[in-house]
């Protein structure tokens, strides 16, 4: 019932606001992000690969997600599941979205991102999987 009223509420907000699928970043900010801080890539690669040995179910990505730690970020980018990482599970609703995606594909469940917009206020983005059951958010 909960997902119902979410899904409801959703389709009010893109009707009311619009909605915009990011397609790829313009940039890579993934090699400029590892160029200032190189020694965060193996750091990050090893979290990834651990992370992915304890994916299995949707229960597995909850944990996962639950981990997460959401923070205000001053400069607005596109992040990618390996800066996601190597931060340490810390960002604002795009990490949290990333890393949702990610790791749902990891068990075989497909998914994209939304942009949710309203007056006056930053984008807020969201993972939604394809079927619209469920969806992924940083709060």
């Amino acid at each position: 019932m909960r997902y119902l009223l979410l899904l409801l509420w959703l389709n009010i907000i893109f009707t009311l606001n619009g909605c915009n699928v990011p397609t790829e970043p313009r940039e890579n900010i993934s090699d400029s992000f590892f160029r200032q801080y190189p020694k965060l890539w193996p750091i990050a690669q090893e979290r990834m690969e651990n992370a992915k040995i304890k994916l299995h179910s949707i229960n597995d990505v909850r944990n996962l997600q639950n981990e997460f730690i959401t923070i205000w970020e001053v400069e607005n980018f596109e992040p990618t599941i390996e800066i996601v990482f190597a931060r340490g599970l810390v960002g604002n609703c795009k990490s949290a979205a990333v890393l949702g995606k990610w790791s749902l594909n990891q068990v075989g469940i497909k998914s994209f991102y939304i942009n949710l917009y309203g007056k006056n206020q930053y984008p807020h983005r969201v993972c939604v999987t394809n079927n619209y059951d469920l969806m992924i958010s940083n709060n």
